[in-house]
């Protein structure tokens, strides 16, 4: 694994030298930079209202090679080889101006890659032992029922890190830059409610041969801003993910933001097959009875 982290604390100026591949800002200052130093790539104004609901869609993706201010086509890279599997349980966060979503589609027309869905934090994934009528009554008769709000997350810094199945406990080949997010006793506690629920052990206690895998601790909460298969010309670093806290400073100013809404997805096959299953909008002025 080969990883790169820069911690920005509130109200530092923490600095980078960045390296590997990609969009270089050379020596940057976090949380911020200059908005002169990075130029958009983008032809199309961003929307700045957040995504329409994707519940019961199949996200599709324009493939089409983007193109530069200069006019020079830039080439996609090659898809994620790697196939998601099951089902996953995804928390929703504040955006300031559809920051998040910009990001994300920033990010992936400046380097040819695929965007992201829809910005997220994983609780849960790759449930492979439901069925997807099982994972909808749990999901909503449970987590509607024990899951009424979600404490607010806390932004670390950003993060550049590449992963290989079955090398150090990792279960995916891939290459991504993130916001990491900080975790709390009151986090932990949320997010063994919500395994609990989709692992219910008395559920599988014929199945010896296949016991439901133990919960990851501690959890390790981030939203992901780009993913790219793990090669060495990956264009992504740690650099590129501070050029776009250039362009969108929020990304890292935004010391903690609320969570908005839980959600079911299938997560089966490549990312452009995901499909929003179902969703619950939380109640943040209301403490849930946890």
């Amino acid at each position: 694994m080969e990883s790169a982290l820069a911690i920005a604390p509130n109200g530092g100026h923490a600095m980078l030298r960045s390296g590997g591949h990609g969009n270089d800002c050379g020596l940057l200052p976090a949380p911020l930079v200059h908005h002169t130093l990075v130029k958009p790539l983008m032809t199309q104004p961003l929307p700045s209202e957040p995504l329409p609901s994707l519940v019961g869609s199949v996200v599709s993706f324009d493939t089409e090679a983007y193109v530069a201010d200069d006019a020079e086509a830039l080439t996609l890279r090659e898809p994620l080889r790697f196939s998601f599997v099951g089902y996953s349980i995804w928390l929703h966060l504040e955006q300031h101006e559809s920051d998040l979503n910009r990001a994300i589609q920033t990010a992936a027309e400046r380097d040819g890659l695929l965007p992201i869905p829809s910005p997220h934090v994983t609780v849960v994934y790759g449930m492979t032992h439901l069925t997807e009528n099982d994972a909808r009554e749990k999901f909503n008769a449970e987590v509607g029922e024990r899951v009424k709000r979600w404490p607010k997350l806390r932004t670390k810094g950003f993060l550049f890190d590449r992963c290989f199945d079955g090398v150090g406990g990792e279960d995916m080949d891939m290459a991504w830059m993130e916001i990491t997010l900080a975790t709390s006793s009151e986090h932990e506690c949320m997010v063994d409610i919500v395994h609990d629920i989709f692992h219910d052990s008395s559920e599988n206690k014929y199945n010896k041969a296949d016991p439901l895998p133990p919960r990851r601790r501690p959890w390790t909460p981030h939203i992901s801003l780009a993913y790219d298969n793990p090669d060495e010309d990956s264009p992504l670093s740690l650099g590129a993910a501070f050029c776009l806290a250039s362009e969108f400073p929020s990304l890292l100013e935004k010391a903690e933001r609320d969570v908005t809404a839980i959600s079911l997805w299938k997560t089966e096959g490549q990312m452009e097959d995901w499909v929003q299953l179902e969703r619950i909008e939380l109640n943040n002025d209301v403490l849930g009875d946890a």
